[in-house]
């Protein structure tokens, strides 16, 4: 009998698992051609829905997580002065 997966989920903040979680995860990262040809499928979405719906919340939010991404990304770090 074969036990089942650990689940991600039950990780603790052990910095060693959280390096393999994300080593795991690496693969499931979107490129950037895919992240812009999601928002723009999210705009869309965005202009078909109706004001105050939770789908609406949901396209804005979703809106708001891949602005973070893009500027994660787009962040050069530089040393402090």
């Amino acid at each position: 009998m074969s036990t089942p997966p650990k689940s991600p989920f039950n990780l603790k903040a052990d910095p060693n698992k959280q390096k393999l979680r994300d080593k795991d995860n690496a693969d499931l990262r979107l490129s950037t051609d895919a992240l812009i040809e999601l928002r723009a499928v999210l705009n869309r979405l965005l202009i078909c829905s109706q004001i105050g719906s939770a789908d609406r919340r949901n396209i804005l939010a979703s809106l708001e997580n891949l602005d973070r991404v893009f500027s994660r990304r787009l962040a050069t770090y530089r040393p402090s002065l």
